[in-house]
């Protein structure tokens, strides 16, 4: 096997009304060889407008320095600030990464790609609202779940095709099969199903060198996040497990698509855990040391960004007290933060998200040449 990142830079970016912001990054990075994975944070009062919890983060070359160009574009007046963490994970010439942008105005949306091995690849996507006739939206018009419908072609789906519209972002990350291979797993739940559930088998893989990224789509039809949340974690050697915890008798339906990504050799390393955030805005939760140029965060939710965690529902839900941000706050400790505003609602929750950590391409190894830096916009 052999190692596939080149580096690993974490920035962040705060907006207090929506728009672009655009943050350079310090190591030189091939942008088109780069990948964002980011969690936000509000950190004023919010309400329930679901165009605000989505950010869409695309690589762009700002002027011959990387960068990575983030998209926040809410509807309606009462949004509360955002603070967006951002790992920006840049990949080597044994990994090949498209991208592009698809506007979503229907169910579905089904962009090309260049031919792919499906046992070596896995999306990951970013989405901002787009359009302005539509103040608000249900999650049923807000989940997106992303697949493979072929090796040539990617799917975009999700279970209204009314208001709001949505510009998704998305990565293909696809391994020569000499570093990474995935395994994808999908399932659905219905109605008063409660987790944790086992979601379903897959092939044996070891715990500390596997993670999950995963999509997710519903037809929740109104404002009861804990009916529409799904939290998603490896559990075993061979299973996936879903949490779900609501409050009433809902009748909505989700599916739910993970790629598991593993290693045999000493690629990344993996520790994963399960944090209960009750009645604080800000926790911690200890890890093994690590390196901080090194090393993500990915949250198991059930969208690419962002964390939507939720393991009790005790009165109305107000996401800010849901969504969390994740960052290293040293190199054995990660912090947990979200506006947290009113302890009736969304005091009582779990967030689940996992340590990747990277073994990093050394420059000039004579086992891997790199690919040279490009100066283009990856659009």
């Amino acid at each position: 096997m052999a190692n596939f990142v080149v580096s690993v830079e974490k920035v962040q970016t705060t907006f207090t009304v929506g728009g672009v912001n655009t943050v350079n990054l310090s190591k030189s990075q091939d942008e088109t060889q780069c990948v964002p994975f980011y969690t936000m944070r509000f950190t004023a009062d919010q309400t329930n407008n679901r165009t605000a919890q989505f950010c869409r983060l695309v690589m762009i070359d700002n002027g011959g320095t990387p960068a990575v160009q983030v998209h926040w574009t809410p509807s309606g007046a009462t949004i509360g600030d955002i603070t967006v963490d951002i790992f920006v994970v840049e990949y080597g010439s044994n990994v090949t990464v498209q991208s592009g942008t698809t506007a979503v105005t229907g169910t579905s949306a089904t962009p090309a790609i260049t031919a792919v091995t499906l046992a070596n690849a896995f999306i990951v996507t970013t989405q901002d609202w787009n359009d302005g006739a539509s103040s608000s939206a249900d999650w049923e018009d807000s989940f997106m779940q992303a697949s493979f419908n072929s090796t040539i072609e990617i799917a975009f789906e999700r279970r209204a095709g009314g208001h709001p519209d949505w510009d998704v972002t998305w990565y293909v990350v696809e391994s020569d099969g000499t570093d990474f291979t995935t395994e994808y797993v999908e399932f659905s739940w219905s109605g008063t199903d409660q987790g944790p559930t086992t979601a379903g088998t897959i092939t044996a893989v070891t715990l500390a060198k596997a993670f999950l990224i995963c999509t997710y789509e519903c037809d929740e039809i109104d404002d009861d996040m804990d009916n529409a949340i799904v939290n998603m974690a490896l559990t075993a050697t061979t299973t996936l497990t879903w949490y779900r915890n609501h409050g009433g008798s809902p009748t909505q339906t989700g599916t739910i698509g993970v790629w598991v990504v593993k290693t045999s050799g000493t690629e990344f390393s993996v520790e994963r855990f399960a944090k209960d955030v009750n009645g604080a805005t800000t926790n911690t939760q200890a890890i093994t040391a690590i390196d901080q140029a090194k090393a993500i965060l990915i949250s198991n939710q059930n969208v690419a960004g962002g964390c939507w965690p939720i393991n009790s529902y005790t009165a109305t839900n107000v996401i800010d007290n849901l969504q969390h941000s994740l960052i290293f706050t040293s190199t054995t400790e990660v912090t947990l933060q979200r506006f947290f505003t009113d302890t009736l609602d969304g005091t009582n929750n779990n967030v689940r998200f996992e340590v990747v950590e990277f073994e990093l391409i050394v420059a000039g190894a004579a086992s891997l040449t790199m690919a040279p830096y490009q100066a283009h916009n990856m659009r």
